[in-house]
């Protein structure tokens, strides 16, 4: 009898533990999911604060040693939404960059945001329609505003909200120039020298210079022209 009731006492003991263990285990689990959840809005937040403009964050340019690889666009589930070869004879109503010349082999997207591995970028500009381009991509590279800026031929801008300056500050004294001044002559051009923080300092074709904002108010404060 005694020997039946210790076995009886030593189940009981093994199923309440085996109990207890199988609660913490749920509770670790719930604790990891939470813990996962919490990380991926952390990074979502990051992502999100990285947007330095309406615009997007820069632009991502097809390598200009590309030699005519099949390239990829993904959708949102990272299916492929698109594959195509960048050529001189390209024409898709699909893909308006923010600049393109196919007989040049220049593309450039504007990109929105960093997702992980892959880049939001705006694949056409007349429909806003929104693609990725995976961050391995090795045929195109990213580049901020500032950087991108420094490779175009000449920018445009507002003179009158957005005057050119002696120095990076908006209490610098304000340079006039002959377009400022209304004369009748041919248009200035201004060519990016080097860019800080959110300006870029600008040297016309006679050597005269200045600074200007090209992101204002979380806007492109300037119209970008990448060839003569």
């Amino acid at each position: 009898m005694f020997f039946r009731s210790t076995i009886l006492l030593f189940t009981i003991l093994t199923v309440l533990v085996a109990c207890n263990n199988l609660s913490s285990f749920k509770q670790q689990q719930q604790l990891a999911i939470k813990n996962d959840s919490m990380a991926l809005t952390s990074d979502s937040a990051t992502e999100e604060k990285n947007v330095t403009a309406v615009e997007g964050i820069g632009i991502l340019r097809l390598d200009p040693n590309y030699e005519m690889t099949k390239l990829n666009l993904y959708n949102v589930d990272s299916s492929i939404w698109m594959t195509y070869v960048y050529n001189d004879t390209f024409d898709n109503d699909s893909i308006r960059a923010y600049s393109m010349k196919p007989d040049n082999i220049f593309l450039v997207f504007r990109c929105l945001q960093r997702a992980g591995n892959m880049y939001k970028i705006v694949v056409n500009e007349q429909t806003q329609e929104v693609k990725y381009i995976s961050v391995n991509a090795g045929e195109f590279a990213f580049q901020s505003w500032g950087k991108y800026l420094m490779d175009v031929f000449a920018v445009e801008f507002n003179q009158t909200k957005n005057p050119l300056r002696t120095n990076p500050s908006d209490t610098a004294t304000i340079i006039k120039t002959r377009h400022q001044a209304k004369d009748s002559e041919d248009p200035i051009f201004f060519h990016p020298i080097k860019y800080k923080n959110n300006w870029l300092e600008v040297e016309t074709d006679s050597g005269i210079k200045g600074w200007i904002k090209y992101i204002d108010d979380n806007h492109l404060a300037v119209t970008i022209f990448n060839e003569a």
